[in-house]
C-alpha cells in the first residue's frame, strides 16, 4: 500500500471567535497558486466559528482541531506538532494571504539553503477593509544577513509580519515555536531568537493583508500589554541568554533598545493625549540614551507642542473650578 505523501507546506491558522473573517482567511489560502500544502485549524472558539469552519472540512487538505492549551502561543504550537510539511507557514484567522504568497515564499527557500525564513510586507486594512498603509521590512528586497536581522529587531523592534512568514524546521526545539507563558509578542520573541542563528528573505512588497481598524482587537485591548512584554523580553530573555554568546546583547544594544521602546511608548500616549505619560517616558528614553537623534528630533518637533497643549487644558480645567 502507498502511503499518501507529506505535503511540503503546513499552514497553521489558530481561530479564536472569528466567525466574521475566518472563511475569508480560508478561502485566500485554498485559493492559493501553489497547491501542494495542509492546512491547519485549531479552534479555540466559542462563538459560531466551528459552524463556518465545516463546510471547508471538505477539502482534504483541510485539518481540524479543537484547541487543547490556553492562548495564541499554545494553539500554534498544537498545529506544529501535526504538521507534516518541509516549510511552515501562518495563516491568522482575520487576515488575508495574496493568490501568490505560498508560491512566492516556497521558492525563496528551496533556491536558498542559507535562508531560514521568508516573510513580506503586509497591507493594513482599517475598519471599512480599506487599505492604510504598507509595513514591514527594512526595505532591502533579498537576503537579510543573521546578525544585522538580529540586531535590527532587538535595538529597532519587530520589522516583520508575523502572517506573512514561511520558514524551515531547522531551530525549532522541544517540538515548539512559541514560548506559551507569554501572552503576546511571542512571535518576536521567536524572530529574535531565529535570526540570532540563522538568515533571513525580505519580500519587500505586500504578500498578506493584515486587519489593523481601530476597532480591531490588535490595536486598542492588547497594546499596552504589548509594550510591558516586550521589554520583557529584550531584559530579562534575550539580553541574558545572549549576554556572552556572539552575536552579542550589549548594555549599548540594551539601553538602545529600552530608548527606543519607550519613545514608541511616548508616541503611542500622545495619540492618547495622556501628556504626563509621554512626559515621563520622554524622560525614561532620554536616560537610556541621550544621544538618539530619533529622541532629540521628536523633542524639537513635538515637545513645544505638547506643552502648550497642556497647559490650555490646565488653564481649561481651572476655569471649569
Amino acid at each position: 500500500m502507498i502511503e499518501n505523501k507529506a505535503p511540503l507546506v503546513s499552514v497553521i491558522l489558530p481561530v479564536y471567535n472569528c466567525e466574521k473573517y475566518v472563511g475569508e482567511a480560508i478561502e485566500s489560502v485554498l485559493n492559493q497558486t501553489f497547491k501542494d500544502f495542509e492546512l491547519i485549524i485549531i479552534d479555540g472558539s466559542t462563538d459560531r466559528t466551528e459552524e463556518v469552519i465545516k463546510p471547508y472540512l471538505a477539502d482534504k487538505r483541510v485539518k481540524y482541531q479543537k484547541q487543547i492549551g490556553k492562548g495564541y502561543a499554545a494553539a500554534y504550537n498544537q498545529g506544529y506538532k501535526v504538521a507534516k510539511g518541509k516549510y511552515i507557514c501562518f495563516q491568522d484567522a482575520d487576515d488575508i494571504s495574496l493568490p501568490t504568497r505560498l508560491e512566492e515564499e516556497v521558492r525563496i527557500l528551496e533556491n536558498n539553503q542559507d535562508i531560514e525564513l521568508v516573510f513580506s510586507h503586509a497591507i493594513f486594512l482599517d475598519d471599512n477593509d480599506r487599505p492604510m498603509s504598507v509595513w514591514g521590512g527594512i526595505g532591502k528586497d533579498g537576503v537579510i544577513p543573521s546578525k544585522e536581522a538580529f540586531y535590527k529587531l532587538y535595538v529597532e523592534g519587530n520589522f516583520i509580519p508575523n502572517p506573512s512568514i514561511m520558514f524551515k524546521r531547522r531551530h525549532i526545539r522541544d517540538k515548539k515555536i512559541f514560548s506559551e507563558d507569554l501572552k503576546v509578542c511571542a512571535d518576536f520573541e521567536h524572530n529574535l531568537r531565529l535570526t540570532h542563528e540563522h538568515n533571513i528573505y525580505e519580500i519587500a512588497r505586500p504578500l498578506v493583508k493584515i486587519r489593523r481598524g481601530k476597532r480591531h482587537k490588535h490595536l486598542t485591548a492588547l497594546r499596552e500589554l504589548n509594550f510591558e512584554v516586550e521589554k520583557e523580553i529584550l531584559k530579562r530573555r534575550i539580553r541574558r541568554e545572549f549576554k556572552d554568546k556572539y552575536p552579542k546583547v550589549t548594555l549599548i544594544h540594551y539601553c538602545k533598545a529600552m530608548s527606543n521602546q519607550l519613545l514608541k511608548e511616548s508616541l503611542y500616549f500622545k495619540d492618547q493625549r495622556d501628556i504626563a505619560r509621554v512626559i515621563k517616558l520622554f524622560v525614561k528614553a532620554l536616560a537610556f540614551n541621550p544621544l538618539s537623534v530619533r529622541i532629540w528630533y521628536v523633542i524639537i518637533m513635538l515637545f513645544p507642542k505638547l506643552i502648550v497643549r497642556h497647559l490650555k487644558s490646565l488653564h481649561v480645567s481651572r476655569k471649569e473650578q
